[in-house]
C-alpha cells in the first residue's frame, strides 16, 4: 500500500512540475546505452491452486487452500539501449526507442496449506513456499515532456515477454510428503510510469523511475502429495503477482 502511494506521489509531482516548466529547444539526437538497479515491492497479486491434499481410501477428498500467500520484495537490474529523436515541440522536447533486459533476483512466494475442512485430527495449516525469477525482454518508448536546465521528466512505457521461473517448493508437512518440480513459463509482460532525469555531464545522465509493472504468472509443475496410504496427483502452483519498482539508471547518449 505504501509503495502505490509513493507511485501516486511521484507521478503527482512529475505532472506539478511540468505544468510549471516547458521548453521548446531542440534536444540532441543519436544512440544511447545504459543500465541500472531497482527495487521491486509487489503489490497485489494471487497464488493458487485447484487441488486435492487427501485422497485416501474411504475417505472424502478435500481441497487444499493457500491462504496468507505473500511475495518478499526483491531487487532488479537492467540494461537499455536504442534511439533518440528530437522533437523540439513545447510540450516534447524528445523521444526515445529502445530495448531492455531486467533480470530480478530470487524472490519468496510463502503462505499456508489449509485443510480445514478436512475433520480429522491429522488435519493442519501447513506453510509453503517457493522461488520466483523474472528475465524480462521489452520494447521501450520514452518521452521527454520538458526540459529545464539540466532536469527533464519523462514517461515510460515497456511491452515484451517475461521468462519466468518456479522453483525450490518446501512444506513444513510433517506427515505427507508434497512435492511440485520446477517450472518456467513465457508471459506477456509490461510496465509503466513516470520518471526524472538529470544531466551530470553533456551526454550522461542520471534517471529515477517509478514503475508499475505486470510480468504474467510464474508456476510450478504438476506435482503429488504421498502418505502411507496413497499418491495424490496434483495440479501445479501459479503465482500471479504485480509490482511497483523505483529503479535508478545511468544513460550515455552517444
Amino acid at each position: 500500500m505504501q509503495s502505490t502511494s509513493f507511485s501516486c506521489a511521484f507521478t503527482v509531482l512529475v505532472l506539478v512540475i511540468t505544468a510549471f516548466f516547458s521548453s521548446a529547444s531542440a534536444a540532441p539526437t543519436g544512440w544511447y546505452v545504459g543500465g541500472g538497479v531497482g527495487w521491486l515491492t509487489h503489490v497485489s497479486g494471487n497464488v493458487g491452486n485447484t487441488t486435492l491434499a487427501n485422497n485416501a481410501p474411504g475417505m472424502q477428498a478435500y481441497p487444499d487452500l493457500l491462504i496468507n500467500t505473500q511475495i518478499n520484495d526483491t531487487v532488479a537490474t537492467n540494461v537499455q539501449a536504442g534511439y533518440q529523436f528530437s522533437a523540439p515541440y513545447r510540450w516534447l522536447s524528445a523521444y526515445r526507442v529502445g530495448i531492455s533486459y531486467e533480470n530480478t533476483t530470487q524472490s519468496r512466494v510463502s503462505g499456508n496449506i489449509d485443510q480445514m475442512s478436512d475433520p480429522s485430527p491429522a488435519a493442519k495449516t501447513e506453510t509453503f513456499g517457493f522461488n520466483v525469477n523474472n528475465q524480462v525482454f521489452l520494447v521501450t518508448g520514452e518521452g521527454d515532456f520538458f526540459n529545464w536546465r539540466n532536469l527533464s521528466t519523462f514517461l515510460h512505457l515497456g511491452l515484451g515477454a517475461s521468462d519466468n521461473s518456479a522453483g525450490s517448493f518446501s512444506t513444513s508437512s510433517q506427515q505427507d510428503l508434497l512435492y511440485y518440480p520446477s517450472h518456467s513459463n513465457v508471459a506477456f509482460a509490461y510496465e509503466v510510469g513516470p520518471g526524472v532525469a538529470y544531466q551530470i555531464i553533456p551526454h550522461l545522465n542520471v534517471d529515477l523511475t517509478a514503475l508499475y509493472q505486470d510480468f504474467g504468472s510464474a508456476t510450478l509443475g504438476n506435482g503429488y502429495r504421498q502418505n502411507i496410504l496413497v499418491t495424490t496427483p496434483l495440479n501445479g502452483i501459479s503465482a500471479n503477482y504485480q509490482s511497483v519498482e523505483v529503479r535508478a539508471d545511468v544513460n550515455y547518449l552517444f
